[in-house]
């Protein structure tokens, strides 16, 4: 009887152990769980508190034209730690193309196609950036455009490395894409849509800015020709379809900058290159960014603009084929005055050092 009542004692003890046991994992895990909800929402009121202090940071479109010089403003801006940015999302859809209202146009001949579905496919992916819905966006995107998604562009690569391994993979996209959500602003560079097409975004995108960078058109076809654009049309047919969208826009700038008071910056990769702190700052301050004094920031951006613009601004003059200037001359009629362009009609005129980038003009006061 007393050996029972010794085997009942022990059993109940390991119950009561075993439950006892059972309570401290509970305890523990529902701690755990209530300190990582705390955690969460730390952070995510860190976050909140991070976009409610950055509330003025606008969304930047820069628009430009293929070798227009607007890859480096828009690298300045996207190069932001906090910030997710997207180099020629529109790439993938037409590499020769752009669009306008209603059409699609070739880069390389004056011709445009009727469209009832490109022009709104290609808003709808610069749409879909903004709104960080990578799946209606993501399958566009290459790997040379993966590497410049987020943050600082000294960390760009490590970043791309610290997602990927040194071979970019689906699995990488998702995580680099995943990371729009949590950014302060998206800037996306496109040299593949009209002025007036993208305006049609700020009604749906309060937020959005645009940034509009011109170049002379002359510098533009040199580099195509560096570049060994593949002039299937010819250079004439190059130099029309450039020199008539330049027109176009500037000419629809004027107006739409009207309709859109304060969210449209025009600047010309001139001013940018021979003055980038100057025409940074002024960017900065356009789409409430701060840090353009910063000396670390002067800095990168100093070296960027240096290596890649100031050194080489002119240097088309010195090196470009006369019968291009020609040809885009004749392309460009009388648009050099209204853009602030020396008209440079001879190969004298051409090679004086004496003659600037660019000429006091209307469209600067009004840029």
């Amino acid at each position: 009887m007393r050996f029972y009542s010794l085997q009942t004692i022990r059993l109940k003890y390991l119950m009561f152990t075993s439950l006892l046991t059972m309570v401290i994992i509970f305890v523990f895990r529902i701690r755990t769980a209530m300190e990582g909800i705390h955690i969460n929402h730390h952070m995510k009121t860190n976050h909140f508190q991070l976009l409610s202090s950055n509330q003025s940071i606008s969304d930047v479109l820069v628009i430009g034209y293929v070798m227009g010089g607007a890859v480096y403003p828009a690298e300045v801006l996207g190069m932001r730690p906090g910030h997710f940015y997207i180099q020629e999302p529109l790439h993938g859809i037409s590499k020769y193309g752009y669009y306008k209202a209603g059409l699609i146009c070739n880069m390389m001949d004056i011709q445009c196609n009727a469209t009832n579905v490109a022009d709104k496919e290609a808003l709808a992916v610069l749409k879909a950036i903004y709104e960080c819905d990578s799946t209606r966006y993501g399958g566009y995107l290459r790997a040379w455009q993966l590497r410049k998604l987020v943050g600082d562009q000294s960390t760009w690569q490590g970043n791309l490395e610290e997602h990927c391994g040194s071979i970019p993979n689906m699995d990488c996209r998702g995580k680099l894409l995943s990371q729009c959500s949590h950014s302060i602003s998206k800037v996306i560079n496109t040299p593949r849509i009209s002025l007036q097409l993208a305006t049609r975004l700020m009604k749906q995108l309060p937020k959005l800015k645009i940034i509009h960078i011109l170049r002379d058109p002359r510098a533009i076809m040199y580099s195509y020709l560096r570049g060994k654009w593949p002039f299937k049309s010819g250079e004439k047919n190059t130099a029309l379809s450039l020199c008539q969208r330049l027109k176009e826009d500037m000419t629809d700038s004027s107006v739409l900058k009207k309709y859109h008071p304060g969210r449209i910056l025009t600047v010309f990769h001139e001013h940018l290159a021979t003055s980038p702190e100057e025409v940074i700052k002024k960017i900065f301050d356009f789409v409430g960014y701060t840090g353009a004094d910063d000396v670390k920031m002067k800095d990168k951006f100093g070296k960027v603009f240096h290596e890649n613009s100031t050194l080489t601004a002119g240097l088309w003059r010195k090196n470009i084929p006369w019968s291009l200037v020609s040809v885009t001359n004749k392309a460009c009629s009388n648009r050099y005055s209204a853009l602030g362009y020396p008209g440079l009609r001879s190969k004298e005129e051409l090679s004086d050092n004496t003659v600037p980038l660019m000429l006091p003009t209307r469209a600067e006061k009004t840029s």
